[in-house]
């Protein structure tokens, strides 16, 4: 706005001079009054970043205390979920355990309820078995050379023939040592099963909880973007 300033006096040069410091006078009390309501404002200012710093700073620390107690990820990024992960994981191991036993388990019910256990494939394969199997073989194939030249009571026959005897007394034990090998193989599958679902069955009841955990952090983070947003 304009201002007119007026002063009047005997004395021109006099008058002329009470004018401007009159003048100066309004100018000096006009900046002032600017710069004092200028300071006002960046005060109030300054208050209002400190106050949306400290409420801003006390929302992020309630939200990693919690998260922090509840074992929940900081982030919404799905490998930042150990739990999850955890429960994903033991669904694996669990199926994996859980064909693992009833393969083992079947085998071993067919070798135990066989009429001849070494006709059934799992004992065909054992390693010790074909061995003692391809040595009777070895030896009866001796043993027919030897009586084509030799009664049975020679020396020789007869030290071949104990030696057949002794490994078909160990070839027929042989199949309760590899069953029994079997049941524990089963016996181990099925503990450790066990304590697979036990595991699996722990972390899904957690995720359940964890899922209302996850509720609550993200109202939190929600009450966290609405201080944000007020003071933008």
């Amino acid at each position: 706005n304009l201002v007119i300033i007026r002063y009047n006096h005997t004395d021109p040069e006099l008058a002329q001079k009470v004018a401007s410091a009159l003048a100066d006078v309004f100018i000096k009390n006009n900046v002032d009054r600017l710069e004092s309501g200028t300071s006002k404002a960046a005060e109030d200012l300054a208050q209002e970043i400190a106050k949306y710093q400290e409420q801003t700073k006390k929302k992020q620390q309630d939200i990693f205390t919690y998260a922090k107690m509840y074992e929940l990820p900081l982030t919404d990024t799905p490998a930042s979920n150990l739990r999850q992960q955890r429960v994903s994981t033991y669904s694996s191991q669990l199926l994996e355990a859980e064909n693992k036993k009833r393969s083992l388990q079947a085998e071993y019910d067919a070798a135990k309820n066989a009429t001849d256990p070494l006709a059934v494939p799992e004992l065909q394969k054992d390693e010790r078995i074909i061995q003692l199997r391809q040595k009777i073989s070895d030896l009866k194939d001796k043993e027919t050379g030897l009586l084509q030249k030799y009664t049975p009571e020679w020396p020789e026959v007869q030290q071949v023939q104990a030696q057949i005897r002794s490994l078909e007394a160990e070839l027929k034990k042989a199949p309760a040592e590899v069953m029994a090998s079997m049941k524990a193989k089963a016996d181990a599958a099925a503990n450790q099963l066990s304590g697979l679902q036990k595991a699996y069955t722990t972390e899904s009841g957690l995720t359940a909880q964890q899922t209302k955990n996850v509720i609550e952090l993200a109202s939190m983070r929600a009450d966290l973007a609405k201080i944000g947003r007020a003071h933008v």
